[in-house]
């Protein structure tokens, strides 16, 4: 799905992604089984339509017409289990009767109707599809404005579906000792952070600024919640800014409101040195601390007693995260949620601004160590083998291919191997590994640049493939 969708954006963007389409086919054809099969039936299906797709509308220097010829032998002889793998099949061969002819219910009928309007059959369908991926098959099928509004509602950062990380939460993680490289990473993706309103520019504004980017901060305050108020005085603050309208507005409420709110903007009035009776708000927060609010509560909670050299509450503040940490050592939302990296990151962020570093914090810190980053082995050279455990390795001889093995492989008399560290079937690191050395190509020119791929382009690619 991938490959077909860079072929559409080549057609708008003519040159732009001519190599990432070739060695996205390269890639392809390198993991054709021997049998032709690229996997399940569902996968065979799929790859046998790009791959003809890049052979019939593009001028790529990847010859793919033998693996398509395979992959569609596969599909001809292959049994169909039930009515949606019918559809597949049917779209994989090009036979449109039989896709016709399948009776698939369910968001499994969106399949269907992709499949006949790629087939070039005129579909209709009034179905209410939930998932994101039945929207877009039915958006193609159709054309139906409707179902390009609901798609659009459902974008967020760029991306549809489930992220695994946003860049928010990566700026917080790298504001933790030992993290601090990821906020070159998360900086990469600000600019898909788009507010639309104060209270967007409020919240998003430290994210920006900390990445280069202006903010806007003269908002309306009376929209605000109090911390988003205390956050823009603190800002500008650093920036060398008048906030003398967010300090009056603050000093002129008769509360902050609930236990959070007024903890954050008692630390930024005491961070920014802004004298004042605070004792009715302290007060309020020794009277308030408890169990049960979410944990970045407790996050604020620790650095705003720590500003008012109150030790006591420190201690009894502590042993409330005690509590919340899961057994992976992450951090929930709240009391029992799953572990996740923002919330994780707040309460190590806050123990290393109060100078502790104790058994709560150094198992938060390897669970986000452990969620962030992966330990990748070495490629071992045993004998006349090369090793590497749940990885696959890719032969190249005389600078061709020459065949695939996963976890161990002869490696005598080859030009070297690309080694592709996959555990749980997720792609985290390629490396390219000389064994006789590698060559040039019979013609005496440079490697085909599919065959040396560039590390991260291959990573991305091999992703993007495997989650189509």
């Amino acid at each position: 799905m991938a490959l077909m969708a860079l072929l559409r954006c080549e057609r708008i963007a003519r040159g732009r992604y001519e190599r990432t389409i070739d060695q996205a086919a390269y890639w392809l054809t390198y993991v054709q089984g021997d049998d032709g099969s690229f996997g399940d039936i569902y996968d065979t299906a799929l790859s046998v339509v790009a791959l003809k797709e890049y052979s019939d509308y593009c001028s790529g220097d990847v010859p793919v017409e033998e693996a398509v010829r395979r992959g569609k032998v596969w599909l001809g002889l292959y049994k169909p289990k039930d009515e949606l793998e019918k559809v597949f099949k049917g779209l994989g061969i090009g036979n449109a009767s039989m896709v016709e002819r399948a009776n698939v219910e369910g968001e499994g009928s969106a399949w269907k109707l992709f499949a006949l309007k790629y087939l070039g059959k005129e579909v209709k369908d009034d179905a209410n599809f939930k998932s994101t991926l039945s929207i877009a098959l039915t958006l193609y099928a159709t054309k139906d404005d409707r179902l390009l509004s609901e798609l659009l509602k459902r974008q967020h950062l760029g991306f549809w579906g489930v992220k695994r990380f946003n860049t928010v939460e990566i700026l917080d993680a790298s504001h933790v000792e030992g993290f601090e490289m990821l906020r070159d990473v998360a900086c990469r993706y600000i600019d898909m952070i788009k507010p639309q309103d104060d209270m967007g520019w409020a919240i998003f504004a430290p994210y920006l600024l900390e990445c280069g980017r202006d903010a806007k901060l003269d908002l309306n305050l009376t929209a605000l919640r109090p911390w988003l108020v205390a956050q823009i005085a603190l800002l500008k603050d650093q920036m060398g800014l008048d906030n003398s309208r967010e300090i009056s507005f603050l000093l002129g409420k008769d509360d902050w409101g609930d236990f959070y709110n007024t903890a954050y903007v008692l630390w930024a009035l005491r961070t920014l040195e802004i004298e004042g009776n605070y004792s009715e708000a302290e007060r309020f927060l020794e009277e308030s601390l408890e169990e049960g609010y979410p944990t970045y509560y407790y996050a604020q909670a620790l650095k705003t007693f720590h500003v008012l050299g109150r030790d006591d509450l420190i201690e009894r503040t502590l042993t409330i995260p005690k509590d919340y940490q899961n057994p992976d050592g992450g951090f929930g939302y709240s009391k029992g949620n799953p572990s996740g990296i923002r919330s994780t990151a707040l309460v190590l962020d806050a123990l290393e601004y109060c100078g502790i570093k104790n058994e709560t914090y150094q198992k938060g810190w390897n669970f986000l160590r452990s969620v962030l980053f992966i330990e990748v082995p070495k490629v071992r050279i045993d004998g006349e083998s090369a090793v590497l455990p749940n990885g696959t390795l890719l032969l190249i001889k005389d600078s061709k291919f020459v065949g695939q093995s996963n976890g161990t492989a002869k490696i005598t008399g080859l030009d070297g191997f690309i080694a592709i560290y996959m555990p749980d079937g997720e792609v985290f690191a390629v490396d390219a590994v000389p064994v006789e050395g590698f060559a040039p190509n019979e013609e005496g020119g440079p490697i085909p640049p599919w065959i040396a791929l560039p590390v991260v382009l291959l990573i991305a690619i091999l992703l993007r493939l495997r989650k189509a």
